[in-house]
């Protein structure tokens, strides 16, 4: 019999990292339970949809012979440990009958499980390395995921639907793009790898970017077919996508050769964006047109079905003359993301470029969003 304890906070933590995995669809039915290793000191979660994995460690207190692992409905589990109110459960296993026992002072729990010999196995990666591992803050992580995930596409053009990722000169950056925008953060120093590109699908990178700082650190290992996130106790490995890798950086440069520039405070036009963007209404003509007014202003019109409905003016400082219009929820997406103290507004040809610098040049973001014909 395996018996342990372990802090109900963090099993509980751990299973949900493993529920957000599974498929919510039921057409694999075996995936939709949680691995769990009982080992002699240690416990271990394993979960996956065939296309991400996750290897999670448990911290426990128990000394056991037993090494056995069973199959558990990810989702039940989740639901007994978050009715637990005790700080501390114990976990008796039972591997005759392969039946898991919670138990607290107060609450006890008996679920059946399932033998594991036909479950996924992690794939084996580590002896295919294309680079170093590289670490980092796992809060510079989710920025950049969080700073880039407004320009995925949600319907149209899906098929760009993905985190594309470059590692080179000491840094790596990221973008995303639903075509008619493109967005880039940097992390500028770190990357102490070869020069490489990955495509990773964006699934549990934005559960991974929600999740509180709990670890300090992220190690970044990139294979010819899997990334590895690793962190202080769990690991994520995350099936690359072959698709081609889009010539952002050359795009973005021929928008931002140009005078037409103009510097403002992001919480004021944040703010002006907000105030105005009611009166845009919602629909496929919904714009919002951006015009400088002299070397200290920019006006804001919202615009529906081509009748201007309302303007706002926001100081800043202007060199050249801007004028354009933008999608309204797409420019509203573009600023919200960039949380520095001031964003550069720059206007090419056919789209408006919007740049941003954190920690002194430790981190940039970079969106572009096209003009309105």
């Amino acid at each position: 019999m395996f018996k342990a304890e372990v802090k109900t906070g963090e099993f509980s933590r751990q299973l949900k990292r493993c529920s957000e995995i599974v498929p919510s669809s039921v057409a694999s039915p075996i995936l939709q339970n949680v691995k769990v290793s009982f080992n002699k000191d240690s416990l271990k979660l394993f979960a996956t949809d065939m296309e991400a994995f996750v290897d999670i460690s448990v911290a426990m207190i128990g000394d056991n012979d037993v090494q056995y692992s069973a199959l558990f409905n990810v989702n039940l589990l989740c639901q007994i440990m978050n009715a637990i109110q005790a700080p501390k459960t114990e976990i008796c296993f039972d591997s005759e009958t392969v039946t898991l026992y919670l138990s607290t002072p107060r609450q006890n729990y008996e679920i059946r499980g399932f033998k594991a010999e036909d479950f996924p196995t992690i794939p084996a990666v580590n002896g295919n390395a294309v680079l170093e591992e590289t670490e980092y803050d796992v809060d510079a992580f989710q920025r950049m995921i969080n700073a880039t995930a407004w320009a995925l596409p949600k319907k149209e053009h899906i098929e760009y639907c993905w985190f594309y990722f470059r590692g080179s000169e000491g840094a790596l950056t990221c973008y995303t793009t639903c075509r008619e925008a493109i967005s880039k953060y940097a992390i500028n120093n770190g990357w102490s790898g070869e020069d490489v590109e990955f495509i990773l699908p964006p699934k549990m990178l934005l559960k991974i970017a929600k999740y509180k700082a709990h670890e300090k650190n992220i190690t970044i290992s990139v294979f010819s077919d899997y990334t590895c996130l690793r962190f202080d106790n769990a690991t994520y490995i995350i099936r690359t996508s072959a698709s081609s890798f889009l010539p952002f950086d050359s795009i973005m440069e021929q928008q931002m050769a140009t005078t037409n520039i103009a510097t403002v405070s992001s919480v004021l036009i944040n703010a002006d964006v907000k105030s105005i963007l009611p009166l845009t209404g919602n629909g496929e003509f919904c714009w919002i047109e951006l015009e400088s007014d002299g070397d200290d202003k920019l006006v804001m019109k919202a615009t529906s079905m081509s009748q201007s409905h309302g303007s706002i003016r926001t100081a800043a400082k202007v060199n050249g003359e801007l004028k354009g219009k933008y999608s309204d929820t797409k420019l509203k997406s573009a600023l919200e993301s960039m949380s520095a103290n001031e964003v550069k507004l720059k206007q090419g040809p056919v789209a408006l470029i919007m740049e941003a610098d954190y920690g002194d040049g430790a981190e940039s973001a970079t969106n572009m969003i096209g003009i309105k014909k």
